[in-house]
């Protein structure tokens, strides 16, 4: 397996959908606004010729040392459970021994921002949430109240911040045609999943026709 290591500043960096989970995110946060612009606190200080990539290739050995003390030191105390977070699908050794060595020298967290980072690196996902969320509050989850193709279309229209939407369903709405987001609903109501719920569409007698209703997944 290969490790592809890419920087980038906050938000220019995105994964595609397929790429998203083959992505392990980390962030560096200087506490400060503008971090470039700090004078005399810097670890490794360019104007002394001592830039951190120029000081990387002085102490690669030390770092290298240190990393696989960290292995090391993890194995010979008989490879004690210390991570307790996400256990990534095909990846599972991998998450159980980087999480395991990490938090064994006290680094907690490992993948703890994976939930954020799928967010932005997926918007159709975090805006099918927001109108799962939506439906949830005007339905109610998991109770057997339900609402009709027109009712959803007017609900989604009234909001407030409606922009936030999936595209397809924006498009739905914008035809004024009740109709095109009936058929949006339907194809909703086969088993996409946000945020722990789904969407599902059934006959509703006392009303006549077929209804959806939020549920959890």
């Amino acid at each position: 397996m290969a490790t592809v290591v890419i920087t980038g500043n906050k938000g220019d960096i995105t994964a595609n959908t397929d790429m998203k989970r083959r992505v392990c995110p980390i962030t560096l946060d200087a506490r400060v606004e503008e971090p470039w612009l700090r004078a005399g606190n810097f670890r490794h200080d360019a104007a002394k010729g001592d830039a951190i990539d120029k000081w990387v290739l002085d102490h690669q050995t030390e770092l290298i040392r240190d990393i696989l003390s960290m292995a090391s030191g993890w194995n010979e105390a008989g490879n004690p459970e210390m991570y307790r977070g996400p256990n990534l699908g095909k990846f599972e050794e991998w998450s159980y021994v980087i999480g395991n060595i990490l938090g064994f020298v006290g680094i907690k967290n490992f993948l703890g921002n994976l939930s954020a980072f799928y967010q932005d690196a997926d918007p159709d996902r975090y805006a099918l949430t927001e109108m799962f969320i939506l439906l949830a509050e005007e339905i109610g989850e998991g109770k057997s109240k339900t609402m009709v193709a027109r009712e959803i279309y007017d609900l989604l229209k009234g909001a407030r911040d409606n922009t936030a939407l999936p595209i397809n369903v924006l498009k739905a709405l914008d035809s004024d045609n009740a109709n095109a987001l009936g058929k949006v609903l339907q194809g909703l109501a086969y088993g996409e999943i946000a945020n722990g719920m789904k969407l599902i569409r059934e006959k509703d007698q006392s009303k006549n026709a077929f209804a959806y209703r939020i549920v959890k997944a």
